[in-house]
């Protein structure tokens, strides 16, 4: 502290700490601001003591000083204290400067940051219902000036998220209540570009900052625009499907060529074989001949028949000739039934009613996944008992296959599953995939039950029509 006069001449001081004067008292007692500060520091000093005056308020400047070769940053506080007598408080405050410049370059590159961002990154204010913070992603994502979305105010969502999409994204924003600190919610959307193309969304949210009694306030996420990775994944499901579709075609083709042709060939091949028994018995040949020959023709009688079985069990797999005309339950009932004959399992077939009401399309893809799901069992399982359960629901349709068998491997592993059982389960999902639906798989050690899940709405409908 220091004591001054009017014309800026020091009266007196009181050191806190010594060390931090600019030079010793014998220097400046007695002398002139003018004289003992720098030139370019004592004259700005001067004028802030007629400040003091004019106003009767305190007057406040900052400077650098270099003391004992290290630069300073000081503040000089004046006040008037009395008439003629003034005093000045000058304390250090380079720590807060350096503070003061870290942050605001640590700002700076934080700001660097989310501008170079190719994401969308907002802080969202829920009490307020608005947008704090917007970096210049919203742009690039959907042509917007980040002016122009605050213009939007609390309409954004109402404004830019698709129709069909806005219910859910809204319930998963009411899940932000009750959502931990380091808990991130994701979510997918489409937003109308400027342009009036729908784009699509990747969305991460997570908690930024609280009101006092814990309340979430304020939101923290960022936008991916994924528009060309779902356009490329629903290229491939497309192809997918089609490439299902292809293959239950060939199948088709397969079958009617096994029933049609090959079955008939073999057919024929018996009757001439009747007919050289006949043949054979109307004729003189030798006994040892005619012991042969009769022997060869009864080999060739039970090849003919139980190929003939095979191809028509082959056929039947490929394309069941009751699905057609008799519907999805009928369908299943006579594989199962056969299914038990081949394989020695039995199966619990249980069948909803109004199952047979369904697209052709879908009654082929559930027949599908039942076909693989018991080839599984047969094949990998063990059991000797399976169940199988097909049932309605208002919103979808739920197969159940379970088994008492040994348990597929280890699924944390899905791809060394998938590769040890074949590609009857990669299948399953695929078809259930395009009609929207899933499968869940829960397999220990005492057996392995599927669960297949269509939902039923409009849009699924149509895509089975269409297929």
């Amino acid at each position: 502290m220091f004591l001054l006069d009017a014309n800026g001449t020091y009266l007196d001081y009181y050191p806190k700490n010594p060390t931090g004067l600019y030079v010793p008292p014998e220097q400046f007692l007695g002398k002139n601001i003018r004289d003992v500060l720098p030139s370019d520091i004592g004259p700005a000093v001067v004028k802030k003591f007629e400040e003091a005056s004019l106003t009767g308020d305190a007057a406040t400047i900052e400077f650098w000083l270099t003391i004992q070769n290290v630069p300073r940053f000081r503040e000089a506080r004046i006040v008037q204290v009395q008439d003629g007598k003034y005093l000045a408080i000058v304390r250090d405050i380079s720590a807060d400067k350096q503070a003061a410049a870290e942050l605001k370059r640590s700002n700076r590159f934080i700001q660097r940051i989310a501008e170079t961002l190719p994401n969308f990154l907002f802080i969202y204010d829920r009490l307020e219902r608005r947008h704090v913070y917007m970096n210049g992603g919203i742009t690039a994502i959907l042509g917007y000036s980040v002016c122009e979305i605050r213009g939007m105010g609390r309409d954004v969502l109402g404004n830019l998220v698709h129709p069909h999409d806005r219910p859910g994204l809204e319930a998963q924003f009411s899940k932000l209540e009750n959502l931990g600190d380091n808990q991130v919610l994701h979510s997918i959307y489409r937003m109308r570009h400027k342009n009036g193309k729908w784009r699509w969304i990747q969305g991460s949210q997570a908690v930024f900052a609280r009101s006092d009694d814990g309340q979430v306030r304020q939101i923290i996420g960022t936008a991916t625009d994924i528009t060309e990775n779902q356009r490329t994944q629903e290229e491939l499901q497309l192809l997918s499907s089609r490439l299902l579709s292809y293959h239950d075609e060939e199948r088709k083709k397969v079958a009617e060529e096994l029933h049609e042709v090959t079955a008939q060939n073999l057919f024929a091949v018996t009757l001439n074989l009747r007919s050289l028994r006949q043949l054979e018995a109307s004729t003189h040949l030798h006994e040892d001949f005619r012991f042969r020959f009769d022997a060869l023709i009864t080999e060739c009688e039970k090849l003919c028949e139980r190929s003939l079985r095979e191809v028509r069990t082959s056929s039947y797999s490929l394309r069941p000739p009751a699905q057609d005309q008799l519907g999805l339950s009928s369908t299943l009932r006579w594989y199962v039934d056969g299914f038990e004959k081949r394989s020695g399992i039995r199966v619990d077939l249980t069948v909803d009613e109004g199952i047979d009401g369904l697209p052709l399309e879908l009654e082929t893809d559930l027949f599908r996944v039942v076909q693989e799901g018991l080839g599984n069992v047969a094949q990998h399982s063990g059991s000797d008992v399976a169940i199988v359960q097909l049932e309605k629901y208002p919103a979808e349709i739920v197969l159940r296959i379970e088994d008492h068998g040994r348990g597929l491997p280890d699924l944390t592993n899905e791809r060394e599953a998938e590769d040890s059982v074949g590609l009857g389960i990669p299948e399953m999902k695929q078809r259930l995939r395009q009609l929207g639906g899933r499968l869940e798989i829960n397999s220990t050690t005492n057996g392995t039950i599927l669960v297949a899940r269509v939902p039923i709405n409009s849009s699924n409908q149509v895509k089975l029509l269409t297929r």
